[in-house]
């Protein structure tokens, strides 16, 4: 029997097109209903994440001290002063809640500890919704934690540092945006105040930073932000298709997408200077990503303990002349793998839904199925 090439032409087709049909269900269809949570991803017995406290101390290097230190700009810990003032804060969780997100974020220093994505059930019918960050499991921690910091040994709001909220509880309601601010002041003459920026309908979270320095001094800080993760790796099983796509960090650095892997030595140990990028921890269905602002000179490096890892990236140091105000952004994407609003976050950020080799082919035909669907709604 003679081969024909076109039966195995169609078979890929077929199989591009069960690709675009999923992600652009994700789109526009049903909420798919996960395996299971981000925490249910560890087995049964497995260690307690004891590195979590270690990596979760991390502070970016402030661009001056990196290029001064041997460890190619990798978080460091934090000073033993700054540990053990942080070792007990006093801190409060602040509850947000938009027609997508339930979020918690705490008021030591502003990290998001809590994510529930609404639209989609743990179990279909089921109240419980999937989780993505989440604090209260060591197994399964996995945080966004947010900050400046600066050089020197001066406090600065590194995501230790406690802030203060006028509320404990925002609602989206009506409202096309929710703002939620933190505030943060040294005690002599500087303030910032860092607000998050929930839009209706939006898994982005814009993340801005409100500088005073009303002392005689110029101050100067940088930023940065962090993924921290306990991210056991997962056996895979023909009964669960979850076990079979790329489950840990990712980045962009302006020109190629790569998938990292903590075990390796060379990307465990990454440092990358980066215009342009961003960076992901990456789940079947879901992610969540880190956008610099555009054209900003970021450094991104990766620092992994065991089954834990630590995904950074940090900015340039900004100076504010006493007396000036300045202003800073980033932005967080923390939601499911939906192509129109990840393309709206950052250039090239949809390629966390990826295609693999069939990327070429799976673009356009998503691209008509978004037309199909804007005629036919």
């Amino acid at each position: 029997m003679t081969n024909n090439p076109r039966i195995y032409l169609w078979i890929a087709l077929a199989f591009v097109l069960v690709l675009d049909y999923e992600a652009w269900m994700r789109d526009y269809g049903l909420s798919p209903t996960p395996a299971a949570t981000a925490g249910a991803q560890t087995p049964a017995g497995s260690p307690a994440a004891a590195p979590a406290a270690e990596l979760g101390s991390r502070i970016p290097q402030a661009p001056q001290a990196a290029h001064e230190g041997a460890a190619n700009a990798a978080p460091v810990a934090a000073a033993p002063g700054e540990q053990a003032a942080s070792a007990a804060p006093v801190t409060e969780v602040v509850h947000v809640r938009t027609d997508v997100l339930d979020v918690e974020i705490s008021t030591q220093g502003g990290t998001v500890r809590k994510a529930d994505l609404l639209k989609y059930p743990l179990v279909k019918g089921e109240a419980a919704r999937v989780q993505l960050e989440n604090a209260d499991d060591p197994q399964s921690l996995y945080l966004l934690q947010t900050g400046l910091t600066g050089p020197g040994s001066s406090p600065y709001p590194t995501h230790l540092a406690v802030l203060t909220s006028p509320e404990r509880e925002y609602q989206l309601d009506g409202a096309a945006e929710l703002r939620v601010p933190l505030t943060w002041t040294n005690g002599q003459g500087v303030s910032v105040t860092k607000t998050f920026v929930f839009r209706r309908g939006e898994y982005r979270i814009g993340v801005e930073y409100a500088l005073q320095n009303r002392s005689d001094s110029p101050w100067q800080a940088a930023p940065y932000a962090q993924i921290l993760r306990n991210d056991p790796r997962t056996k895979r099983s023909m009964f669960n298709v979850e076990s079979y796509a790329f489950h840990g960090p990712a980045l962009y650095d302006g020109t190629k997408y790569r998938k990292l892997d903590t075990s390796d030595s060379q990307d465990s140990h990454l440092a990358l200077d980066v215009r342009n990028g961003w960076i992901a921890a990456l789940q079947h269905h879901f992610v969540s990503a880190i956008v610099p602002p555009k054209d900003a000179s970021y450094r991104f490096t990766l620092s992994a303990s065991g089954d834990q890892y630590l995904l950074s990236a940090s900015g340039p140091l900004l100076s504010v002349a006493p007396g000036s105000s300045a202003g800073l952004s980033q932005a967080l994407f923390i939601g499911p793998k939906l192509q129109r609003q990840l393309e709206a976050t950052a250039p090239e950020l949809d390629r966390v839904a990826d295609y693999g080799k069939l990327t070429l082919l799976a673009k356009p035909l998503f691209w008509l199925l978004d037309k199909v669907h804007a005629i036919t709604g």
